[in-house]
């Protein structure tokens, strides 16, 4: 068996794909945060968890996965959590996660959200954990100091 050697190089040797194939993860970029962050806004408020990334071609799209390690503050009380690219919201009106707690008070939950995004742009673009919340109840993350969320940005080539 041999084997296929692509236009003559070996496979190390190749840096991009050929033209009219995409999908190669160009980089990736990772933010953690650890500390409480809350909002009582029934408005989308930031969150603070964030990353940023400076796309290599407008034609890239960037990949944004969330992480959270959340909880709310009030029985029978909805969180939202969305993501903003620098001052526009990339989710729906009510964001890509609604959390409800009917249980008790301060449950922690862990909740996942991703999204592909086409900034179209190679400047510096900022991606920023926003949240909102019911009248009366709490939106937060890393509730006590306990726990991590994230957020990871991988520019996928067009």
């Amino acid at each position: 068996m041999s084997i296929v050697k692509p236009n003559n190089n070996t496979l190390s040797a190749i840096t991009s794909l050929p033209s009219g194939v995409g999908g190669k993860v160009l980089q990736v970029i990772h933010g953690t945060d650890e500390t409480l962050r809350e909002t009582t806004s029934t408005s989308f408020a930031t969150l603070t968890l964030n990353a940023s990334i400076t796309p290599s071609a407008t034609s890239s799209k960037v990949l944004v996965m969330v992480n959270l390690n959340t909880s709310t503050a009030f029985v029978s009380k909805h969180s939202y959590f969305t993501v903003f690219r620098d001052s526009s919201n990339i989710g729906a009106t009510d964001g890509f996660v609604a959390l409800q707690d009917e249980v008790s008070d301060d449950t922690r939950m862990a909740a996942s959200f991703s999204t592909l995004d086409s900034p179209s742009t190679t400047s510096e673009t900022t991606y920023t954990l926003y949240g909102k919340c019911d009248s009366s109840g709490k939106a937060r993350i890393n509730d006590n100091n306990e726990g991590r969320s994230t957020i990871t940005l991988m520019e996928i080539g067009a």
